[in-house]
């Protein structure tokens, strides 16, 4: 980072926990061209725990504290990843020397001084690498291969304790951020694996908890699935899917936490842009991706969606089962 001369970077991204987990190479990046270089991450409340587990960022910043912060601690850039006019609008008001963002909203144009012009919906890029398409902004062109993206994450992994029955975690809701797999293949895939092998448990919130019990109240019996929903904190849950084996689950933040923990992540997409898992699989040594053949440009209700349902509870259990005896031959 010769060329750029800065000692502090802030990094801004004040969306869900999947779109700041895949931020996370971005900064660890910056860190691999200089170590010194300090990096502050501005983002909700809701995703700090995730950010403190990243050797690469220096301190979290709350959206909430974005104005004490520059007060303070004024950096010498910041990269508005995600779009934020009120934050945008503080970096100008203490003049941020460089102020970075996409060049598709009107208000950069009034608050930003270098703004890239890039499109996320039409490009094939996954959603880590187009991160990359912002450092333009401090005259870095480059945006590394997909393989090399989770190298960047800086995450440091628990092992695993080694026991008898594999743990598999249902991650089924998305709180509508994602398509949902139905809950009746869930089910179906419970059945499918021997309870002597696989401790099955499902994750969520207290509020999915109750969605799932109005669609189906019969979800959680004769299933032999534990319910663990509502149980843990977003850093308890970060730990206990850590110490899992594998997670099945939709494009939703857990999914990404049991990646870059290399924990076997399967996720279930639709085909659709900008859905598909081209763009937003999730990032680790241990990822598998699936998707239902079907035109989801045509379902009329999306949480009813047919390409989803076209993901046989069988093709699941396929990929689980083929992973552990895998691993198994491995260790």
């Amino acid at each position: 980072m010769e060329d750029l001369k800065f000692s502090r970077i802030a990094i801004s991204r004040t969306d869900a926990i999947g779109d700041v987990i895949l931020t996370l190479p971005l900064c660890g990046y910056l860190k691999s061209l200089n170590p010194d270089i300090k990096i502050d991450f501005i983002a909700r409340n809701y995703t700090k725990a995730i950010l403190q587990r990243s050797e690469n960022i220096n301190s979290v910043i709350l959206d909430t504290e974005v104005d004490n912060y520059f007060k303070k601690n004024k950096p010498d850039a910041i990269i508005m990843v995600f779009p934020d006019k009120r934050i945008s609008l503080l970096a100008k008001k203490y003049k941020i020397k460089t102020r970075i963002g996409t060049s598709h909203r009107w208000w950069h144009w009034l608050h930003l001084n270098k703004r890239v012009d890039f499109s996320r919906k039409k490009s094939s890029l996954h959603e880590s690498q187009l991160n990359f398409e912002l450092l333009k902004g401090l005259e870095i062109d480059f945006i590394p291969e997909l393989g090399e993206i989770p190298s960047y994450l800086g995450i440091k992994n628990k092992s695993k304790d080694k026991s008898t029955k594999k743990r598999i975690l249902f991650h089924p809701k998305s709180r509508g951020s994602a398509r949902d797999w139905p809950l009746e293949n869930y089910k179906k895939l419970a059945l499918l694996l021997p309870q002597d092998k696989f401790e099955i448990i499902v994750t969520g919130t207290e509020k999915e908890e109750e969605i799932i019990n109005q669609e189906d109240s019969q979800f959680f019996k004769d299933s032999g699935m534990n319910n663990h929903m509502g149980k843990y904190s977003l850093e308890q849950l970060f730990d206990f899917i850590g110490e899992s084996d594998a997670i099945v689950a939709c494009s939703t933040g857990p999914l990404h936490i049991a990646a870059i923990q290399n924990v076997f992540s399967l996720g279930l997409y639709p085909p659709i842009k900008p859905m598909h898992p081209g763009r937003w699989a999730p990032i680790g040594k241990y990822v598998k991706t699936l998707t239902g053949k079907s035109n989801c440009n045509n379902c009329p209700i999306p949480t009813n969606c047919d390409c989803m349902k076209k993901i046989s509870p069988e093709k699941v259990s396929s990929e689980l089962v083929s992973f552990f005896n895998s691993r198994d031959l491995q260790e």
